[in-house]
């Protein structure tokens, strides 16, 4: 098998030898004193040595566009594979962004819940605090009847005794009931003196 550049060589040498005859026959006489009417290649106005050139030149730049056309296949499958790339790295992202947006919801919900326990906590406080202070109230006006009760006066003796009787059975009543803290307001037990 002949290599591309001994094939150029001996075509090289080809067309010597044809520019040669070409140029020997233009100088011809008679019919010839114009020179060759038709070229080797049967067709007038060009020799087969030009023809020879343009198909080089015209398969050089078509090899040419193929190199330019394989640089691009192979930038555009870098770019393809950089696209994966980063495709794969957003999707990553996305499931990372899915478990913080759901871990949010959840951490809302309990922060809900927690301030909803608290508001029913503060409530419970409130209304223990209201009942000590009722009870303070209830025993400095019973602690003010007995100061000012006269020694002799039996009968508001019984009215003291009576009130409180009834006040130690409305305590006891109410503390039968559970004191539970509850998990929302609408449970609440709210404690009544």
């Amino acid at each position: 098998m002949i290599s591309f550049s001994v094939r150029a060589v001996m075509l090289c040498g080809l067309g010597m030898a044809m520019l040669h005859a070409e140029t020997a026959t233009a100088l011809g006489t008679g019919a010839f004193d114009n020179g060759a009417s038709l070229r080797l290649t049967g067709q007038p106005g060009g020799s087969l040595l030009e023809r020879l050139r343009d198909l080089e030149v015209a398969l050089a730049a078509t090899r040419l566009e193929i190199i330019a056309r394989d640089v691009l296949i192979v930038e555009m499958k870098r770019q393809l594979d950089d696209e994966h790339a980063r495709t794969e790295a957003l999707s990553g992202k996305v499931q990372f962004l899915d478990h913080a947006r759901i871990s949010l919801e959840t951490a809302r919900q309990e922060v809900g819940d927690r301030g909803r326990r608290i508001e029913a906590l503060e409530l419970l406080l409130a209304q223990s605090e209201l009942s000590r202070l009722r009870a303070e109230r209830f025993l400095f006006e019973v602690s003010g009847d007995l100061l000012s009760l006269d020694i002799g006066d039996a009968g508001a003796l019984t009215a003291i005794q009576g009130r409180l009787r009834a006040r130690i059975a409305t305590s006891e009543s109410s503390a039968a009931m559970p004191n539970t803290v509850p998990s929302a307001p609408a449970a609440v037990l709210i404690i009544q003196p």
